[in-house]
């Protein structure tokens, strides 16, 4: 990272590349996965009542493994993954006079998700799969102060969104999908003071979404009393709206391609409503403890139906309903030489689609998460992470069964083994845990200000698991565990000018 002054301004330049794919590459563990990104930020004061900045990032994961077959029975695989985002902005802050500034702020992001496997035998196959997304947006928010006791905040934001997806064997299309929604959206919020102990926060957001020509309101609402001197209770309600869908198969234990289409016209779009409270509490030795409950309601939730007709997009999904409920308990420090928080969160998430509950794949019953970053003097600071939490759950696969059906092309019945999964999501993975650490020293070199940095992820190297894959082609079956990153430790440097 490289920051420092410009003519009336400031700018920042960051950049990173994991190297463990070169590092093992000639040696017996093969690590096929590397990710990289870069990152520059513009500053620019033109006054003192206008500022703008410039601001851009890309990054890509790429996942490039090959396997060879080692016996008749097994397959040669070649697998190119790559998927990441690109994200370009200019904000543009003016202040029009002491109780009223304005922001506007035009964007540019761009999801892809890109891959291309290639299976051989005796013969081969090239499958490739395509799904980007391209967000252009324009946002401007006014800011009011002008009101005794109020902070008001009115504003309107358009987004044009283009969709693509495709799937390919060989060169032969065999699906495409294009659509390109727009959003428009006009919103309101009042921050009023109505005494010194009690806050309201009111507020509602208008939208207008082009498939279906359709216009939804979601209403928000929070209040804060302030008991004592030092303990503050809390409460909201919001309701809150979703244009976009994942695709993903109710049976699959890992997408390789998180699918992510708009709703288009024959569905309501996603709703959830949220109902929070909880509290702050200001401990001595400058401790915070926060507690949080909530419950959340979800309709309009889409499930891929799998056994739907093509060409009815009535029938494309089954609608379903979810609830999660939950607390979240946190102990924070923000100053002095060992600052963090320690973190614990319950929670407990179901849906029910085509009348039969289960529980959505990141549902998590216990969440532990501690966070620490201790001084040491001389400009060397120490931190941890550590994370624990309930297993995930899954679909487990537990048998296969013969298929048959008949050929026209060799006019014979013809039988494969296939899958026969158990119940949705009603396994879970082992629980997970992983501790990271890392070493910095802030110095000065050249009159140049650096922090060169260690950082060591997966401490202790323990096997998480991402994600489990049967091969039923065997007999007896095999089970095979795809487990997370083993212990990557990681050398860099800051620079700032």
């Amino acid at each position: 990272m490289v920051e420092g002054p410009i003519p009336a301004g400031s700018f920042l330049i960051a950049g990173r590349r994991t190297y463990f794919d070169q590092v093992f590459k000639k040696s017996d563990y093969a690590f096929p996965y590397y990710f990289y990104d870069f990152q520059g930020k513009i500053n620019l004061d033109l006054s003192h009542r206008h500022r703008l900045t410039f601001s851009g990032f890309y990054g890509d994961d790429v996942l490039d493994f090959s396997s060879e077959a080692e016996d008749e029975d097994e397959l040669d695989v070649d697998l190119d993954w790559v998927w990441g985002n690109r994200t370009t902005s200019l904000n543009w802050r003016y202040i029009i006079r002491p109780d009223l500034f304005a922001e506007t702020l035009l964007s540019h992001s761009r999801f892809k998700n890109r891959l291309s496997a290639v299976v051989s035998s005796s013969g081969s196959a090239n499958l490739a799969l395509n799904n980007e997304i391209d967000d252009y947006s324009a946002r401007t928010d006014f800011n009011y102060f002008g009101l005794s006791g109020h902070t008001i905040k009115l504003g309107g934001a358009y987004s044009d969104l283009d969709f693509t997806y495709g799937i390919s064997i060989n060169d032969y299309q065999l699906f495409s999908y294009s659509s390109r929604p727009a959003l428009f959206a006009l919103y309101a919020q009042d921050h009023w003071q109505l005494y010194p102990r009690l806050m309201l926060k009111a507020g509602a957001r208008a939208e207008h979404y082009s498939l279906g020509d359709r216009w939804f309101l979601s209403p928000r609402l929070g209040v804060q009393y302030q008991l004592t001197s030092n303990l503050a209770l809390k409460a909201s309600f919001g309701h809150y709206t979703q244009y976009l869908t994942t695709v993903a198969s109710g049976e699959q234990n890992f997408a390789f391609m998180d699918l992510w289409l708009p709703i288009n016209a024959s569905y309501d779009p996603q709703t959830a409503r949220h109902y929070v409270a909880g509290l702050e509490w200001w401990l001595p030795h400058e401790l915070i403890f926060t507690f949080e409950g909530y419950y959340k309601t979800f309709s309009g939730l889409l499930d891929l139906n799998e056994q739907g007709i093509a060409s009815d997009p009535t029938d494309d999904y089954f609608v379903a309903e979810g609830t999660a409920r939950g607390v979240e308990l946190m102990v924070k420090r923000q100053t002095g030489n060992l600052q963090g928080w320690l973190g614990y969160a319950w929670s407990r998430t179901r849906r029910q689609s085509d009348g039969i509950f289960y529980y959505p794949k990141y549902d998590q019953r216990h969440a532990f998460h501690l966070v620490l970053n201790y001084t040491l003097g001389r400009g060397w600071t120490l931190g941890t992470v550590f994370s624990y939490g309930s297993g995930m759950p899954y679909t487990p696969m537990p048998g296969k069964y013969m298929h048959y059906e008949w050929r026209l092309d060799e006019n014979a019945l013809k039988g494969e083994l296939t899958d026969r999964p158990g119940g949705r999501n009603s396994a879970r993975y082992p629980l997970y845990h992983r501790m990271d650490l890392s070493l910095r020293k802030q110095g000065r070199l050249f009159g140049i200000s650096t922090s060169p940095y260690l950082q060591i992820i997966n401490l202790y190297n323990h096997k998480n698991v991402f994600f489990y894959f049967w091969d039923h082609d065997v007999n007896p079956s095999r089970l095979t565990t795809v487990t997370m990153f083993p212990l990557l430790p990681t050398v860099g440097v800051d620079f700032a000018f």
